[in-house]
């Protein structure tokens, strides 16, 4: 059966394969299916036992990630490829990161070879590697292979400003790198229709573990709805929400005015997303927040509908949304603005 991701892909590119170990297969074997590691395992505030040794396993023994089982397969099929095409310019794009070694492994064998490296995610400073147990030595090893990878790219890009300013701060040597933001696929929107509410519909789209923390728009929430009673609205939350968070909402006696609508797929969600009044769009509350810009950002930019971001004073999220003036940005204290904010859109 042919993967549903294959069918996007223009029939004029050739697509090969590369045999890779599956070390994934060993880690359900032994820890056991459902629980293998990916940055998702991070969003447990509270794990067991095995969910700790999940992450340990995964922090410290599959460096910069579990794929890299394909890299040495992968570089030998990639450089007959570059020989017998005269190929003389390719990209390697990550996460996962392993992929930038692929990169490595070919620019070490073809010196005179272009190689452009595409970083649309963070590699040593990604946030959920801190919830990973690992130990100096992992740490160390990692940063080793992400400075060796940007000092022999001959170009760099990344999604952010931050990630620029990390890099650079990386090595000593110049750097060739431009920001290059992740966008939206165009194509996904074609269909998707927009239209007037009868209640002012709020949604948010995508995962929200406990530590995103949306105490504070609750709590906008409950000081619109004491200043406002005939107020009429609804937030719906698509996708995976913590049961930490769900049990909020009685907490804060919001039950008429939120819903959980759980997992829906891609294209629904972008449905979702065009026939909503206000998008919500939250951060984690973690050490430099400021950093993430999450990919939905530019698919609720996409929509045209203005968009409530809860993020850190300063954060890219704010920058990006004065540059488009489709929305605003709130700190987590900052309830009175929130509020306000959301007031002003109905009204």
């Amino acid at each position: 059966m042919t993967p549903l991701y294959l069918n996007q892909i223009d029939p004029r590119i050739q697509i090969h394969y590369a045999d890779a170990i599956d070390y994934f297969a060993f880690y359900k074997k032994f820890i056991g299916k459902g629980t293998v590691p990916g940055n998702a395992l991070a969003d447990d505030t509270n794990p067991n036992f095995i969910k700790k040794i999940s992450r340990f396993i995964r922090g410290n023994f599959f460096i910069p990630d579990p794929r890299i089982g394909w890299k040495k397969q992968a570089v030998k099929v990639a450089q007959k490829i570059i020989i017998d095409e005269g190929i003389d310019v390719f990209i390697t794009a990550g996460p996962p990161q392993s992929t930038h070694l692929i990169g490595l492994g070919l620019k070490a064998k073809k010196t005179n070879i272009k190689w452009i490296a595409d970083f649309h995610d963070y590699w040593t400073n990604v946030f959920y590697l801190k919830k990973f147990y690992r130990t100096a030595i992992a740490q160390k090893i990692d940063l080793y292979l992400e400075k060796k990878v940007i000092e022999n790219a001959d170009q760099i890009l990344v999604h952010t400003d931050y990630n620029k300013n990390y890099l650079k701060n990386r090595t000593k040597k110049h750097l060739n790198i431009e920001v290059v933001r992740i966008g939206y696929d165009e194509q996904k929107f074609n269909n998707a229709t927009k239209q007037r509410n009868e209640i002012f519909t709020i949604t948010y789209a995508g995962t929200l573990p406990d530590y995103y923390h949306p105490e504070s728009f609750f709590e906008a929430l409950v000081q619109l709805k004491k200043e406002h009673p005939s107020l009429k609205l609804i937030t719906r939350f698509i996708g995976i929400i913590s049961n930490t968070i769900q049990s909020m909402v009685s907490q804060y006696q919001l039950e008429d005015w939120i819903v959980f609508e759980g997992y829906k797929p891609h294209l629904e969600s972008i449905e979702a997303i065009m026939q909503s009044d206000l998008l919500l769009l939250i951060n984690p509350r973690l050490e430099q927040d400021e950093a993430i810009v999450p990919g939905k950002i530019f698919e609720y930019i996409a929509t045209g509908n203005p968009i409530l971001s809860i993020s850190s004073k300063g954060s890219e999220n704010e920058m990006i949304l004065k540059e488009t003036q489709i929305g605003a940005n709130y700190d987590w204290n900052d309830i009175q603005g929130i509020k306000n904010y959301i007031y002003n859109c109905i009204m």
